[in-house]
């Protein structure tokens, strides 16, 4: 089963704030795999956009 945008986007936001990806993935309990391959996507992917997302809602 995929998992939500929503978890997602708090994924990336955790990680945004300076935590790491082991932390995050034990916090969440996600494989760190997984994290690794949302954030290695590349552009134009919709968790590329959220990342994005998230730095312009940050700033």
């Amino acid at each position: 089963m995929p998992y939500s945008l929503d978890l997602r986007v708090k994924v990336i936001s955790f990680l945004e704030s300076g935590h790491g990806i082991t932390e995050t993935a034990r916090i969440f309990g996600i494989n760190r795999a997984t994290i690794y391959r949302w954030l290695d996507r590349p552009k134009g992917t919709s968790i590329y956009a959220l990342r994005e997302l998230i730095v312009i809602q940050n700033k």
